[in-house]
């Protein structure tokens, strides 16, 4: 047992007889466990870089004096505080684009890491941040203290429990707007240090609080640093720097000595000097509003998104005034090449944007080619979905469209009903056929009445002499409308004449009838898909060229209640998806025609739900036929997809009722993907750093409140009364000399804080997008084997508002749960759980009762001890799936601290011996065996016998 001493000199003891008062001062501290190659230039010059996965990804810095684009460190599991202290950049003065730090294990501070970055330009931001840290659990302070402009967008820092130092910086100084920047849910100031060193640093407008990044880093503002600067920086023997300089300088008064340039900057001859400048001479051209190229330089650029791999440098004369080198040209410019050189000029008139193929399946499709004058290939059109402002966003994004240069492809679009959109086509070329014939294909358009809308002089050429046409099942669109367009065109509408045109019967007729029955048959399921065969019409035919394809329809169907006709949205807007299948090719004779079309994938399904499905065939009527070529369409068949991984319990709820006790509640998975069979529980506790407390002087420091007291709000008070059954669960005692109406905080309106819960969701979906880059090299769907993402549709984790949320109507804060590890791509190992995690327990689902909340008490804690707790759910093992291990769901983790103990900070009696020499006091004690959380300080209360007056000595 350790024993705490002391010695006080020159004190009065009157009979031998003092009485000493002891209480321990404790503070809490918690620790959570503590993409490509880059051509770096010899200037130190980066492209954007994203470290991620490992921590030595970080070698990827090593000598990059500038980041132009965004630097992100995101996605390191398992990383430890150690393997960070082995990287240091302080070369790193400048991002021109945004810093997001998420997710990254073991990463304590950055201070290590980027000592002198200097400036984050925001030219490229997240959901209008510039500098983002979320959800960084081993982070205890920032740590940037050269940091002292953010040029463009806020701040946004939320959601890390152990970071400290926040509310030390005034930000506003930082950041030219501060009532965008969004910094909450971070640990409490009262459990922080937040010491800064002693009246060094400058001290905040708003209320003289003093301003730093950490106990030994005050925060650099310049109008206090260097008064007689007029609002410049100035050197560390405070002389000013010249006035082209932002965030310091080597040197005063030089503008090649400069931290980071205020405006531009110019490699001289010497290559290690860079000389800042207010802008760039002639024959050289500013790059992202920071530097300036040669022509050679600006055309070796590349971009370093990897979703504009393709682009490179251009120039672009007197742009507002500047020579200017872009990866883009602006709006009203387009694109040159002479000589192998790409330049942007000014458009003679609306701009000509030439754009690739394109498959418009949505509005948000149709975006991309908003602006294109011309389709560089063939312009394919199926839109399913239906929006009251369908048209109109259409005719905004493709109404400049005036050359297609290979054919028009309009099927399967049922809320379409005119193409009057496309109201400046004026040719299509046919460059590129459609199967090889058709120039333009209009079919199965339910709701079709009309093409467009010309006069005899602004009629659609179609180029190609010996392209067809081809205009099927448009029940609503009458063959008048369709010859009106042909003779427009100047194509002969005659079928005697011209065979190019085939028009069916089954344009301006109702619905289809005559159908024969088509045999279909479900051939394999996964968890996200369907394989299916059906009959080979061609046999049934007696003219096989008049079929032209297949169509399938399937859609979720809880019920065996399909109907093929009543529910449907003639605009589109029911539930029946479509997938058009090309017949098959058969060279032999009729009577060896296989019986079966091939096999058919239907991919992206959900999992374990059950579907409806029909197919149909698509086939030129001919009543000169023996058989009338008559359609076909299988009965509706339904089929269940097998299961997967379970979606994330949702709204888990921590609540600490004792000191040795823990309630945990949720509620079962959004989509289980299957029977939950149980639940596994997890914990862990976190360790205090007592280190990282010791930077406060308790004795002398500025006192805080304690955030030990059992202090119980209305949200804690409400679970505790309503879902906690426990014989341990039980309220608090109450506090002696407080008002209870004082200890309960008045939770802000439910609007308020759902609106904030969305603001938050989008932020967080903004990051994730960021995060995960798409792989253009994986195209969805497994045939194969079990898909691992949630649903199978997306790769990225995207949280819905509400469903991982805790928003209940005594609710005061709306709780976000970190979950582990994040979804990854197929064919990529992922561990379910957090290493450090330990079970305790497997909690039996109720299978009769799905919607109710799930319950588990953790009990034999210690006190005041902060604990992570984690959640996964389990269904029961499939008979259908081969190895059928990923039956967990991922981890929901949330961190609580267990309630103080009322005698754990009590200093035994027994323990104190008094020595004493002639006027000297030595007194020695045991300390508190498990105070709550760590002993930083104690009071010694030392009292004469004769008399009233106290002396208290802080030890």
């Amino acid at each position: 047992m350790s024993r705490g001493t002391t010695t006080m000199s020159q004190l009065h003891v009157i009979g031998n007889s003092l009485c000493v008062f002891f209480w321990a001062s404790i503070a809490a501290l918690y620790f959570h466990g503590a993409d490509g190659f880059v051509n770096h230039s010899a200037h130190g010059l980066c492209p954007s870089m994203y470290i991620r996965n490992v921590v030595h990804d970080l070698e990827r810095l090593t000598k990059c004096r500038v980041i132009e684009g965004n630097l992100q460190i995101s996605l390191i599991h398992n990383g430890v505080a150690s393997a960070y202290m082995n990287y240091s950049f302080p070369q790193l003065r400048e991002i021109t684009g945004y810093f997001l730090l998420t997710w990254a294990d073991g990463l304590q501070t950055l201070k290590n890491l980027f000592p002198n970055l200097t400036i984050i330009r925001g030219q490229e931001f997240v959901y209008n941040y510039a500098l983002l840290i979320r959800e960084m659990s081993g982070m205890y302070e920032i740590g940037l203290p050269s940091l002292t402009n953010i040029m463009s967008r806020g701040v946004y820092i939320s959601r890390n429990p152990n970071l400290c130092y926040v509310d030390t910086i005034d930000w506003a100084r930082i950041t030219n707007d501060a009532s965008i920047n969004d910094i909450q849910k971070n640990k409490p100031s009262d459990q922080c240090p937040n010491l800064c060193p002693l009246n060094r640093c400058p001290k905040a407008e708003s209320d003289s609080r003093d301003l730093c990044w950490s106990n030994s880093d005050c925060q650099i503002v310049h109008k206090d640093k260097c008064p007689g600067c007029g609002g410049r920086p100035c050197t560390e023997d405070n002389k000013c720097c010249d006035e082209q300089c932002l965030g310091g300088c080597y040197a005063s008064n030089s503008p090649s000595e400069c931290f980071v340039c205020k405006n531009v900057e110019l490699l001289d001859m010497n290559p290690t000097k860079i000389v800042c400048l207010s802008h760039c001479p002639k024959s050289t051209f500013e790059y992202l509003n920071r530097r300036c190229v040669t022509e050679d330089e600006c055309r070796n650029i590349q971009s370093s998104d990897p979703r504009k791999r393709n682009l490179r440098g251009k120039r672009l004369d007197n742009f507002n005034g500047n020579d200017v080198c872009v990866l883009e040209c602006p709006k009203n410019y387009k694109t040159v090449v002479q000589n192998d050189r790409e330049f942007c000029e000014p458009c003679d008139g609306p701009c000509k944007k030439i754009c690739p193929a394109t498959f418009v399946d949505s509005v948000e499709l149709s975006a991309n080619l908003k602006g294109c004058t011309t389709v560089n290939g063939t312009l394919k059109i199926q839109i399913r979905g239906y929006s009251t402002n369908l048209v109109k966003e259409l005719e905004n994004n493709l109404d400049m469209i005036e050359d297609i240069e290979g054919s028009l492809v309009v099927a399967n679009s049922y809320s379409l009903s005119s193409l009057n959109f496309l109201k400046s086509l004026k040719r299509i070329h046919g460059n590129i056929l459609e199967e090889n014939v058709y120039a333009v294909v209009v079919k199965s358009n339910e709701n079709m009445q009309d093409l467009w809308n010309r006069t005899e002089g602004s009629s659609i050429q179609i180029l190609r002499p010996e392209a067809r046409v081809l205009f099927h099942y448009n029940p609503k669109l009458c063959p008048e409308v369709i010859h009106t367009f042909l003779r427009q065109s100047t194509i002969n509408t005659s079928r005697e004449t011209n065979p190019t045109i085939d028009i069916g019967v089954t344009n301006g007729d109702k619905v289809p009838c005559n159908k024969a029955e088509l045999a279909l048959e479900i051939r394999k399921k996964t968890n996200s898909s369907v394989t299916i065969r059906w009959e080979n019409f061609r046999r049934n035919l007696t003219d096989p060229r008049h079929l032209l394809n297949y169509e399938v329809y399937y859609k979720v169907s809880p019920e065996q209640t399909a109907s093929l006709y009543e529910d449907r949205d003639p605009c589109g807007g029911d539930d029946w998806k479509v997938l058009d299948v090309a017949k098959m090719s058969f060279e032999g004779s009729r009577q060896d025609e296989p019986i079966w079309q091939g096999e058919t994938l239907i991919p992206k399904l959900l999992f374990y739900t059950q579907y409806a499905l029909y197919v149909k065939t698509v086939v030129i009527p001919n009543t000169d036929s023996p058989n009338q070529n008559i359609a076909a369409q299988s009965k509706i068949l339904y089929f269940t997809t097998l299961p997967g991984v379970p979606s994330d319990p949702r709204d888990m709820t921590l609540v600490s009722n004792s000191s040795h006790g823990i309630v945990i509640s949720w509620f079962p998975p959004k989509t289980p993907n299957g029977l939950i069979k149980n639940y596994e529980i997890y914990l862990k506790e976190e360790a205090k750093n007592p280190s990282f407390q010791d930077q406060r002087d308790y004795c002398n420091g500025r006192p805080v409140s304690d955030s030990r007291t059992r202090v119980k709000d209305q949200t804690t008070i409400s679970i505790t009364q309503t879902i906690l059954g426990h014989p341990d669960v039980r309220e608090c005692c109450s506090c002696s000399g407080q008002n209870p109406s004082e200890r309960i905080t008045t939770p802000a309106p439910l609007a308020e804080r759902q609106k904030s819960a969305r603001i938050d969701e989008d932020v967080e979906n903004a990051i994730t997008n960021a995060v995960y880059i798409p792989n253009p090299e994986y195209k969805g769907g497994d045939e194969g084997g079990l898909d691992i993402l949630d649903g199978g549709s997306s790769r990225r984790r995207r949280r819905s508002f509400m469903e991982n949320e805790f928003l209940g109507p005594d609710s005061q804060e709306v709780h976000f749960i970190k979950t582990f590890p994040y979804n990854q791509p197929p064919g990529e190992h992922v561990s379910l759980k957090h290493p450090d995690m330990n079970k305790i327990a497997d909690v039996r689902a109720n299978q009769t009762n799905l919607e109710g909340r799930g319950i588990f008490y953790v009990s034999n804690l210690t006190h005041f001890t902060q604990y992570t707790i984690g959640i996964m759910a389990c269904r029961v093992v499939s008979p259908d799936i081969p190895n059928d291990t990923r039956i967990c769901s991922n981890m929901i983790t949330d961190t609580i601290t267990t309630l103080p103990s009322d005698i754990a900070d009590y200093v035994d009696v027994r323990s104190i011996v008094v020595n004493v020499t002639g006027n000297e006091i030595k007194l020695s004690w045991e300390e508190p065996p498990k105070p709550n959380g760590i002993a930083m300080s104690y009071n010694v209360n030392v009292t004469r016998v004769d008399s009233s007056k106290t002396s208290v000595m802080k030890l």
